[in-house]
């Protein structure tokens, strides 16, 4: 049993009860998101304990900061649930070695074009996460097992159509190799015809602990290797283009950034649009007026009861006009 299957339970006693339990593992992080809307449903009524560290906005110097402060003043659980807030800061669980609790997460990319995922993979979140050392990202050339003294692993289609096709055989062997070495939770082909990308789908890949990712290139992969050793397909959108790398990317990404320790305030990921089936509410920050524009009063009131209240209002407002068919979802 791993570290994160062990600790699990204690992420539904942290939930469900008004004690803390001290998060053994980033899986904590993200069952809480798995739950939220349950949550919500359930407990919008519910007053929080005593000792919830919320989040208020000056207007001052510190108004781009979020300034942490202690407090039992009653808050309305609504789009940013006071149970996910009830998280222990990263920098409690750093007191000790990070092994002790959690497993690194391991993604593998798989691709004909390894240049392409350099840039991305290597700057900003993704690239500061990886340099902590909280989830290790390796690129792999499928060439390395390609046919011939050219290394190839494209051929032509049967059947007649246009277009090149991945062959079965270096994607098998690449796969082969790395599953000797460890296990893997999921092996995923980035497809326009798989499950389509949602924040719910990277919520859970984020409790893997290692994971492959095939990019498909030129016309397609082999059926074959989807029939037998592809265990989940996903599409970043109902369009095409030249590769899966850029998808594989955006997959990364989505699911690194979740990880304690990639973002700096590790609960800016709660409040993230489609975390509660709603696009976030407007943000601002400093100057409070620019040019006659100014940033709405009740962001500067210093209550947080009236800025949930307001930041509720928004998500809802702007879902329904930017995207209606989420809340169609939620019913």
């Amino acid at each position: 049993m791993s570290n994160k299957e062990a600790v699990r339970p204690y992420l539904y006693q942290f939930l469900l009860e008004d004690g803390c339990v001290l998060p053994k593992v980033h899986s904590l992080f993200l069952k809480a998101i798995t739950l939220f809307s349950e949550i919500n449903k359930s407990s919008s009524d519910d007053q929080p304990s005593p000792g919830i560290c919320e989040s208020k906005y000056v207007e001052d110097a510190k108004a781009a900061r979020s300034v942490r402060v202690w407090g039992s003043a009653p808050i309305k659980i609504n789009r940013h649930s006071l149970f996910l807030k009830r998280f222990f800061s990263l920098e409690r669980l750093t007191r000790y070695h990070p092994s002790v609790f959690f497993d690194f997460m391991r993604i593998d990319i798989l691709t004909v074009v390894p240049e392409l995922l350099e840039s991305p993979l290597g700057y900003s979140i993704v690239g500061r996460a990886r340099k902590k050392g909280l989830v290790e990202i390796y690129v792999h050339n499928v060439r390395k097992y390609g046919i011939g003294p050219r290394k190839t692993v494209d051929d032509y289609c049967y059947g007649g159509d246009a277009g090149m096709v991945m062959m079965v055989e270096p994607v098998f062997k690449m796969i082969e190799e790395l599953k000797s070495e460890r296990e893997y939770d999921e092996i995923i082909f980035m497809s326009p015809d798989g499950e389509q990308l949602t924040q719910g789908i990277s919520n859970e890949l984020s409790l893997k602990e290692n994971i492959i990712i095939l990019c498909g290139h030129y016309k397609g992969v082999d059926e074959r290797v989807r029939e037998h050793l592809i265990t989940r397909e996903i599409s970043v959108g109902d369009y095409v283009v030249s590769g899966g790398e850029i998808p594989a990317a955006l997959l990364a990404d989505s699911i690194v950034r979740l990880i304690p320790g990639a973002l700096t305030d590790e609960t800016s990921a709660l409040s993230d649009s489609f975390q509660d089936g709603l696009v976030s509410p407007p943000v601002y920050t400093r100057p409070a007026e620019f040019n006659g524009w100014k940033v709405p009063d009740v962001l500067l009131s210093g209550n947080p009861r009236l800025i949930q209240d307001w930041q509720m209002q928004q998500a809802l407002e702007r879902t329904k006009k930017l995207r209606p068919g989420l809340l169609d979802e939620k019913k």
